[in-house]
């Protein structure tokens, strides 16, 4: 009897020693694991803040490039208008070369991913062509002044900013002769030259653009409606068909 006791207080002792450690483990668990939540939310804040500085001073910066010029904009003009420190401005970009540069390429580059998403590979080339055209359009009433600086940079004497636009330009020209050439290879289009056309396609688009941005016409210029309608000009053309020797109807 007596033997049976002890073993029972024995087996009593442990099971509440390791109950005890159980929850503290469980606790130490719990402990860490709330650490750990709250340092990823504090590492998403502090990105987000980071992003949203960035942001605003390229925002500012390219206002200002647009009204004075790159040789007209100084470090410091970008430093007052977007109320931040030097050091602050100098953390996300090394210098005013550095900020021009990510300007450039974060305004063509949002230009030629939107369009780019806007395209359904799965489409008839003719209908591409028209989605090409609607999305540049849509992206002009969504984002004008990232479009104007975007215009001002393609039209802009090669002295008056630091960047080579070469090989930005080229890729949308490719893009657009490769649209082409799928038309032309589904027999869609008819043309002599896919890059002459693409640059016609080009060209349609800027001048479009460019007639909304300085001209005051209303949204609408740029509808999807109106799309369709540049999109039919360029597959058409405007010459009576009786006339247009050497090309089938519907060719670019």
């Amino acid at each position: 009897m007596y033997w049976s006791l002890l073993i029972l207080r024995f087996i009593t002792n442990h099971r509440q020693h390791s109950d005890a450690s159980l929850i503290q483990g469980r606790a130490r668990t719990l402990t860490m694991t709330s650490l750990s939540y709250i340092y990823l939310l504090v590492g998403i804040w502090e990105r987000n803040r980071m992003t949203g500085t960035r942001n605003h001073i390229m925002d500012i910066a390219r206002s200002q490039f647009f009204k004075t010029g790159y040789a007209g904009t100084s470090i410091n003009s970008i430093v007052d208008a977007t109320k931040f420190t030097k050091p602050t401005v100098y953390y996300h970009f090394k210098n005013k070369a550095e900020l021009f540069a990510s300007l450039v390429n974060d305004a063509y580059d949002r230009c030629f991913e939107h369009r780019q998403n806007a395209v359904d590979p799965h489409l008839p080339a003719s209908e591409q062509l028209y989605q090409v055209i609607a999305a540049d359009f849509a992206f002009c009433l969504a984002t004008p002044d990232l479009v104007r600086f975007v215009v001002a940079l393609t039209f802009a004497l090669p002295e008056d900013h630091s960047i080579d636009l070469t090989a930005i330009h080229s890729r949308d020209h490719e893009s657009f002769r490769a649209l082409i050439e799928r038309g032309m290879s589904t027999g869609e289009f008819d043309c002599v030259n896919a890059g002459d056309a693409a640059i016609a396609l080009q060209g349609l688009i800027a001048i479009n653009i460019m007639s909304y941005l300085k001209m005051g016409h209303r949204p609408e210029f740029l509808s999807s409606g109106r799309a369709r309608d540049v999109a039919n000009i360029l597959l058409q053309g405007i010459a009576c068909k009786g006339k247009r020797k050497g090309h089938k109807k519907g060719g670019v």
